[in-house]
């Protein structure tokens, strides 16, 4: 994974110093396509912290995983609501090993629909489905289905919730608002594309594949239609009150897939397999690629620096990297292991030689010092999410609860599949599975 910092501000360091903290593979590199002076500083204050609930993807624009909210363990299995097919995935995974490069165990560079990932507020949990093509929303407190919005295609991230409304995007090319208590329509934005057949499904040309997302300090929502690179690309954005259009640009030669992130004037949107993209809020033009950097998982610190997975397979590891912006070249830091992880601060949770670790970032990369506040043996992570001084930690048929603090594991259950999507909302915790399953959990 990379870092970057998109506020203008670097470190100085000493030559010698950037050479112990650069370990930057060879191969061929790309000038980064951002001029330095075009970052604006993006405030810790501008991320907007929804107490009690989980509003979007990852809880925020930033995609953190990071909420304010507690839970108080041991938590106890509330609900369940078993999927009879799993998620219908957008892409077929990678292949399963790679004998020019050696490795084995591939990752997938545009895995952004893995599960069904939930949204949460006011006691309602939504989610979208690639099995039925709809939104779904469930009494949080029972797990009992309370409305079903259909579309016309599969519906691959979590509806975003503003307002009384719950918005979401499909594989039909249609973005559509619905009534938070009723799922009944309040807007919908349709889109003339022609359909083509896509990985065994039906979709629109343009699919939405970005979901939608709401800046309500700018009183817009915005998504992406996107299938392949040769064809015309959307970037949208509409009054999410009305759907009323704010702006329609027409973009070649990008792939727009995977939830899209906000930091100050831009708007960062994955491509999977390329480079994630920069576009201005205010008309939707393009700002260049970050480069050097690839797939589909991508987070904004509350400082401004971007973190995003690996350009391609070839490496043997998943890496994280604090790269010189003015370069795209110099590697002032680097984690490898899992292709997930959190930042808060002056902390990074990640994972490393089989351990999950919290690491000080001002003392990473420097000769002779140990990063390291504390380590934990755990298997490959499939998510990470904090909350309040709770790390909750998603894995292979099973999730645990970590002091944030001491790194002490405090808690554990089982479910069955890869837990890809954790949420925490009004003191509940949500697990999303690769089986298309989704947990609850409480003191109900």
């Amino acid at each position: 994974m990379f870092l970057w910092r998109l506020d203008g501000n670097l470190d100085v360091v000493s030559t010698e110093d950037l050479a112990a903290r650069t370990a930057f593979g060879g191969g061929e590199m790309r000038t980064l396509l951002l001029i330095l002076s075009a970052f604006v500083v993006f405030a810790a204050s501008a991320i907007p912290t929804w107490a009690g609930e989980w509003p979007t993807y990852r809880h925020d624009n930033q995609r953190s995983g990071i909420t304010a909210e507690t839970v108080a363990l041991p938590l106890q299995p509330i609900w369940e609501r078993r999927s009879p097919l799993p998620p219908q995935t957008a892409w077929p995974g990678p292949a399963k090993w790679d004998a020019y490069a050696g490795n084995k165990g591939l990752q997938s560079l545009r895995n952004f629909d893995p599960c069904f990932y939930v949204t949460e507020a006011d006691g309602r949990v939504f989610f979208g489905s690639s099995v039925d093509h709809a939104a779904h929303c469930l009494d949080a407190a029972t797990g009992k289905e309370a409305w079903v919005a259909f579309a016309d295609a599969p519906v691959r991230l979590p509806p975003t919730l503003h307002g009384d409304l719950a918005l979401f995007g499909s594989d039909d090319g249609h973005v559509r608002a619905v009534r938070q208590t009723d799922g009944v329509e309040a807007w919908s934005v349709r889109s003339d594309a022609p359909r083509v057949w896509n990985n065994g499904q039906l979709v629109a040309l343009r699919p939405v594949r970005t979901g939608v997302l709401v800046d309500a300090e700018r009183g817009r929502a915005y998504f992406g239609g996107s299938l392949v690179p040769w064809e015309t690309s959307t970037l949208t954005a509409v009054h999410p009150a009305t759907g009323a259009p704010v702006f329609a640009r027409e973009h070649k030669q990008m792939t727009l897939q995977g939830a899209m992130l906000l930091s100050g004037e831009r708007l960062i949107v994955p491509q999977g397999r390329s480079e994630p993209l920069m576009f201005d809020t205010k008309d939707g033009a393009a700002k260049g690629a970050i480069a050097n950097s690839g797939g589909v998982f991508c987070l904004v610190t509350d400082d401004g620096e971007v973190v995003t997975g690996p350009r391609n397979q070839k490496a043997p590891e998943d890496l994280l990297r604090l790269v010189d912006p003015a370069s795209g070249k110099k590697a002032l830091m680097q984690v490898s292991g899992a292709d997930r992880l959190l930042v808060k601060g002056s902390t990074v949770f990640a994972y490393q030689g089989k351990q999950l670790v919290a690491l000080d970032r001002e003392k990473m990369g420097k000769k002779g010092v140990d990063p390291k506040h504390w380590t934990l043996g755990c298997a490959v992570p499939h998510d990470m999410i904090l909350a309040g001084d709770t790390l909750f930690v998603g894995l292979q048929n099973q999730v645990i609860a970590v002091d944030a603090k001491t790194g002490k594991q405090v808690w554990q259950t089982a479910v069955d599949g890869r837990a890809f999507g954790l949420a925490v909302s009004d003191g509940r915790l949500f697990v999303s599975t690769s089986l298309g399953h989704i947990f609850a959990f409480g003191r109900e």
